[in-house]
């Protein structure tokens, strides 16, 4: 799988209008980060990293709450 590269604007963009959302919104908006987290590694990195362990932990502990 090839990394998704996000741009950091775009990320402020999100979190800006996480407020404004419903409870379940905002964990959705939470999810769909820890998911960016995890795919979109910069484009430096390396293929022999690992993800980011807390944003996996983070996406898992999001999907069991429900």
């Amino acid at each position: 799988m090839t990394n998704i590269p996000f741009d950091s604007k775009d990320l402020s963009l999100i979190l800006a209008i996480k407020p404004f959302l419903t409870p379940q919104g905002q964990k959705t908006i939470d999810g769909f980060i820890s998911i960016l987290e995890i795919l979109g590694r910069p484009a430096e990195t390396t293929r022999k990293e690992k993800p980011d362990t807390q944003a996996v932990a983070s996406l898992i502990r999001l999907l069991s709450e429900e």
